[in-house]
């Protein structure tokens, strides 16, 4: 029979049988080339700069979603009632019409490495519950003045969410895109360009 037996120090190569046992050391093993042991020396270390947080080589992208109701009318001033009705058809009604708006909205930097964040959620809401104040339950057309002289259109609409919430957001962190939701089938993304 042949035993392998290791030991912390040294391996030996025991063989025995009924007549005798005979304990001899394995062959030297030859030394591994200097790049090798100096790689196992590095590799913990380089394993360790690997996983080291390179923030300024990450690009997070932060996504929220308000929801709001609100009235308008697709009117242009200076145009014939029948004008309107040919651009804009139902929705230049004269008593105007409602919507259940979804805006959603991206900011995009690098996380912060004491928060673990890009931008605070809360401050954000914050944000977006200030613009919801001038829009919910509003008539757009009448009681917010930056649709004073504008159609009250979704792309318009997202243009409005998108300097307000440009304004808003602290620096370090950028405004990447906003989409306004009339309905699910009729939206408008706004990315400042």
């Amino acid at each position: 029979q042949h035993y392998f037996i290791q030991s912390n120090l040294q391996h030996y190569f025991i063989q025995s049988n009924l007549r005798h046992c005979h304990v001899e050391a394995p062959p030297p093993r030859p030394h591994p080339p200097l790049g090798t042991a100096m790689l196992k020396l590095l590799l913990p270390l380089l394993t360790i700069l690997l996983l080291l947080p390179l923030s300024e080589e990450r690009m997070f992208h932060v996504s929220g979603v308000a929801r709001f109701s609100a009235a308008h009318r697709h009117w242009i001033e200076g145009k014939t009632a029948e004008e309107n009705w040919d651009i804009f058809g139902i929705c230049s009604w004269i008593n105007g019409h409602g919507h259940n708006y979804k805006v959603t909205y991206t900011v995009k930097g690098e996380i912060n490495e004491v928060t673990g964040m890009v931008v605070n959620i809360e401050l954000l809401k914050e944000v977006i519950a200030e613009i919801l104040l001038q829009v919910d339950h509003r008539n757009i057309d009448v009681d917010v003045p930056f649709f004073q002289n504008r159609t009250s259109t979704v792309e318009n609409m997202s243009l409005f969410f998108w300097l307000n919430l440009a304004a808003g957001i602290p620096d370090g962190v950028e405004l990447e895109e906003v989409t306004a939701y009339e309905t699910d089938e009729n939206y408008a993304t706004y990315r400042g360009e």
